[in-house]
């Protein structure tokens, strides 16, 4: 599996996003990406999937921020 990855900067640290859309690609790229550092944090997206690898990653200790997606049509 290739990980394509969109490096973001806070001012209160790092996070990573990740691109895939199934819960397995998710968790798979939050394991890629905590090898990076540990104290990185994995962006998910607000959906069923990513809920599912939230459930995993955080389990495992991986730091995840979860975003929200919505449309206003």
């Amino acid at each position: 599996m290739k990980c394509s990855l969109k490096f973001v900067s806070w001012w209160t640290g790092r996070s990573l996003e990740k691109v895939l859309t199934d819960a397995e690609g998710m968790v798979f790229e939050g394991h890629y990406l905590r090898e990076i550092a540990d104290n990185l944090t994995v962006k998910i997206p607000l959906i069923v999937n990513g809920i599912k690898a939230t459930k995993v990653l955080s389990d495992e200790g991986i730091l995840v921020n979860v975003t929200l997606c919505f449309s206003l049509g």
